[in-house]
């Protein structure tokens, strides 16, 4: 689903980014908030998606939100940005017409 190869993404830069701590990045990735690929030797490659997820994160957490709260959030906006590529499929929506 997430693209997190080496290569597609930069080591060890996720923490200056936004400046989380790195316990702050660990907490994400077990509450699978974050998908960053690892390599041998230890370090975590996070792709443009984990990247910019991880500002949107940055963002909550300054709002005061907890990392409950923000897996909601993220949760509805990605519900909510599916269902505006494909209106047709949402149940409130009309039928199409043929």
């Amino acid at each position: 689903m997430h693209n997190c190869k080496p290569g597609n993404g930069e080591p060890g830069r996720a923490g200056t980014l936004a400046r989380p701590v790195p316990q702050t990045l660990r907490r994400c990735e077990r509450r699978g908030l974050l998908w960053p690929a690892g390599t041998s030797g230890g370090t975590h490659w996070y792709s443009r998606h984990n990247r910019d997820r991880l500002r949107r994160i940055a963002e909550l957490l300054q709002d005061g939100l907890n990392l409950t709260g923000i897996a909601l959030v993220l949760d509805r906006e990605h519900t909510n940005a599916q269902l505006r590529t494909r209106p047709g499929e949402h149940p409130n929506s009309p039928a199409p017409t043929a």
